[in-house]
């Protein structure tokens, strides 16, 4: 385990610094129990570090209200930042599109039940296939960006998946190597060649997509951090 530790004085924790106390804390509590738990308690820190990241934009959209009152907040939430060329709200659906599709994998993947749910699952999955993710297919635009009551909803939503998780993991309900179970995760990268090497036309997002070995918890942690 490696611990990066801030040591500038008056830092603030920020969304990158709590990912990283979440999960240091999960490592030392994971070095003190059986290895048949280790996947389930990574998985749970997992969701809750997302459902911390999910919780800040929560507050943004409160402190946009509490500043700029509810009859003008909306349209702040819509109106492209000059420096950057987006809007709160194009940036919130942009988190949300990698957020929300981790999560998604992670909550379908825990649909099968243990054999017994009074105790913790002491076996392993037998996951072989590994999961398909698709980064850059996304719809931009639609209701998220542009309504802050919906963004409000959906985020909402996927909280209240990620933090049942953690709960079913902790109660041993679901299966504990959910985090270990494979996934490729494809993106479309600035390149004039396929994964195979092949030349492809530049206009073809398809073509240039590449598809990366990873895992649902690395998936949540890159969620996580993004």
């Amino acid at each position: 385990c490696i611990i990066v530790v801030d040591r500038r004085p008056n830092s603030s924790l920020t969304s990158h610094k709590l990912f990283r106390s979440i999960m240091v804390v999960s490592a030392a509590v994971v070095s003190s129990v059986p290895a048949v738990r280790t996947a389930g308690l990574l998985l749970s820190s997992l969701c809750r570090a997302n459902v911390a990241i999910l919780s800040q934009k929560i507050s943004l959209l409160d402190a946009l209200v509490a500043r700029h009152g509810e009859a003008r907040a909306p349209t702040i939430y819509t109106t492209p930042c000059p420096i950057v060329g987006a809007s709160l709200g194009q940036h919130i659906r942009h988190s949300m599109d990698h957020l929300e599709l981790a999560a998604l994998v992670a909550v379908s993947a825990a649909h099968v039940p243990t054999n017994d749910t009074s105790s913790p699952p002491t076996t392993t999955t037998t996951t072989t296939a590994a999961v398909e993710l698709y980064y850059d297919k996304r719809v931009r635009g639609g209701t998220l960006e542009k309504d802050m009551d919906e963004a409000r909803k959906r985020i909402v939503a996927v909280s209240e998946e990620l933090l049942n998780l953690a709960e079913r993991t902790a109660t041993g309900t679901i299966h504990n190597d959910i985090a270990n179970i494979p996934v490729k995760a494809h993106f479309v990268l600035s390149s004039s060649t396929d994964e195979n090497n092949n030349d492809v036309d530049d206009d073809d997002e398809t073509a240039k997509m590449m598809g990366l070995t990873s895992t649902i918890g690395r998936e949540l942690g890159f969620a996580a951090h993004h």
